[in-house]
């Protein structure tokens, strides 16, 4: 009788090129650096396990060393409700910047004013569900889609 084998692959991002996102990355990372100071959105599309995290990783690492260039990591997975991914998104951000960039007060300033106004949002969100809640007294509308999952 035969034996089967049964292999199991992981589903972890790499930046070893197993399915041949390096072209994909290659050609990211070539458009983030030819649009220079110009705002540009990229999205990277695909279905489960085609590569995606690879690829963002692969982009991470061609960014490296450039210090024009930060890498902002973010797992929107965690979060379902849009508002508090929102904060959290703008948060994420200004933290990275922080640890990058933060060679001027100029700039320490403007960051610790903007994520002042983050927590106000946040502690907005979360008075308003209360406050609802407290009023009607059934549970605001969504407010179990907006906590972090896990």
């Amino acid at each position: 009788m035969a034996k089967r084998i049964r292999m199991i692959i992981l589903d972890n991002e790499t930046a070893t090129d197993m399915i041949y996102s390096e072209a994909v990355s290659a050609t990211v990372a070539r458009v983030i650096r030819d649009a220079g100071a110009e705002p540009l959105t990229i999205g990277v599309h695909g279905d489960w396990g085609a590569g995606k995290s690879s690829v963002l990783l692969m982009l991470e690492q061609a960014f490296e060393g450039d210090d024009r260039t930060s890498v902002v990591r973010f797992n929107g997975w965690l979060f379902q409700g849009l508002e508090d991914a929102k904060t959290v998104v703008i948060e994420t951000i200004v933290e990275q910047l922080l640890r990058d960039r933060a060679t001027t007060t100029k700039l320490k300033d403007a960051a610790a004013r903007l994520l002042k106004r983050v927590d106000l949002m946040k502690v907005a969100s979360k008075t308003g569900g209360l406050a609802l809640t407290g009023l009607t007294g059934y549970p605001a509308p969504d407010r179990e889609q907006c906590r972090p999952v896990g």
